[in-house]
C-alpha cells in the first residue's frame, strides 16, 4: 500500500465514521502534511482522490470541505447501469493496456485525415464542457475511437469495438460524476488535449504518458484498487 492509499484511507475512514461531519473543513494541506509525515504532493492526490469520489470539494484559497459522508450507493451494480465492480475495474485495465500503446502507434502512424477525425472530437468534446446538458458520452468515446482507428490495426480496431456497449456504459457514469463541476469537465478535456498535441507533433513517448495518466486519472475516480 503505497502513502497515498493509506492517508486516502484514513481520512476516508475519519469522513465516513464522523470525525469529520458533513460541511466541516479539513485541515490544511500543510497541516496533514505534518499529520502523516508526507509531502504536500502525497496530501494532494489523497485529496484528488476523495474529491473525484464526491466526499469533498476544494475551493482555491479556501481549502478542502466535506460534502458527502458516504457514497457507497455509488458503487452498486444499480450505479454502474447493471454491470458490476468487477467488470468495470476489468474494462479499465483492458482499456489502459490496449490504449496506452494505441496512442503511441497514433502518434507514429496518423495520417492527415486521422487529425481531422481526433480533432473533430476533441472540437465537439470542448464545446460540450460548458454544457451541462451534454454528459459528453458520444464526444468522448468517438475521439478515444478516432485514435484507435489511427493505428491502422484492424485487430486492435475490433477488440476496442467489441466492448463498445459496457466503455459506453462506463463512460456515462464516470462523466456524470463531472456534471455542475465546471473545474473537473474542464480538466478532462485538458487530458484529451494534451493527448491530441502529442499525436500532432508525432511524439510517441507523451502521447503514451498522456494517454496512461488520463486513464489512470479515470480508474481512482471510480475507485480501482489496481492502480498504483
Amino acid at each position: 500500500m503505497t502513502q497515498v492509499d493509506k492517508v486516502y484511507n484514513n481520512l476516508l475512514e475519519h469522513i465516513e465514521t464522523g470525525a469529520y461531519q458533513l460541511n466541516d473543513k479539513l485541515p490544511s494541506q500543510y497541516a496533514l502534511s505534518k499529520q502523516y509525515d508526507v509531502s504536500r504532493a502525497t496530501i494532494r492526490e489523497a485529496l484528488t482522490r476523495l474529491e473525484s469520489l464526491n466526499y469533498i470539494v476544494t475551493h482555491q484559497g479556501q481549502g478542502s470541505f466535506v460534502i458527502n459522508t458516504s457514497v457507497a450507493p455509488l458503487l452498486s451494480k444499480h450505479a454502474y447501469e447493471e454491470f458490476d465492480e468487477r467488470q468495470l475495474y476489468d474494462l479499465l485495465e483492458i482499456r489502459t493496456i490496449i490504449e496506452v500503446e494505441a496512442a503511441a502507434l497514433s502518434a507514429r502512424r496518423r495520417t492527415t485525415d486521422d487529425l481531422k477525425n481526433i480533432k473533430d472530437a476533441l472540437n465537439h468534446f470542448e464545446n460540450i464542457t460548458i454544457n451541462d446538458e451534454d454528459v459528453g458520452v458520444e464526444a468522448d468515446y468517438r475521439f478515444h475511437e478516432a485514435i484507435i482507428i489511427s493505428t491502422k490495426n484492424e485487430y486492435l480496431i475490433q477488440t476496442f469495438r467489441n466492448f463498445k456497449e459496457i466503455h459506453v456504459k462506463a463512460l456515462t457514469y464516470s462523466l456524470k460524476m463531472n456534471l455542475n463541476r465546471p473545474r473537473k469537465r474542464q480538466s478532462v478535456y485538458n487530458e484529451h488535449r494534451d493527448i491530441y498535441n502529442a499525436i500532432f507533433n508525432q511524439d510517441e513517448e507523451r502521447a503514451s504518458a498522456y494517454m496512461k495518466q488520463h486513464l489512470e486519472t479515470m480508474r481512482l475516480k471510480l475507485g480501482d484498487p489496481r492502480v498504483e
